[in-house]
């Protein structure tokens, strides 16, 4: 069964600027700067049924931030410096679940996006399906 969701995320850290550091292979290093964090997801995938009501599923999708304070800025190697303002990222989520009657379903999620790597997001869900 394919499947296709919208959802809208929003991180607050407060008044408190967030800033985070990697250092990536090749002499990449990469500064994180966000106040708050709010983004659109656009997942599709598929699911499967195990049983005839537990279920797993695959989504990939992006998400498309919502705020200007969201900047990615790095270095590389040969000090080529690069600024990104909202970036849209990438993102996969698994998922497992058992199906109650006909429409009303319980869950386990796990979402990952990718540019933002210190952000991982596991949830425990109830969920009423719309018949189109």
């Amino acid at each position: 069964m394919a499947t296709v969701s919208i959802g809208y995320t929003a991180l607050n850290p407060g008044e408190k600027n967030i800033s985070m550091q990697y250092n990536y292979p090749g002499g990449k290093l990469i500064t994180l700067e966000l106040h708050t964090f709010k983004v659109i997801l656009l997942k599709a995938g598929i699911r499967s049924y195990l049983t005839k009501r537990v279920f797993m599923s695959g989504e990939i999708g992006m998400i498309i931030p919502l705020n200007e304070n969201i900047k990615i800025m790095g270095v590389t190697a040969d000090n080529y410096l690069f600024i990104n303002n909202n970036p849209r990222s990438f993102l996969y989520a698994v998922s497992a679940g058992i199906a109650f009657h006909k429409r009303v379903e319980s869950f386990v999620n796990f979402e990952d996006y990718i540019m933002y790597s210190h952000i991982k997001y596991a949830s425990l869900g109830l969920s009423y399906r719309f018949k189109l």
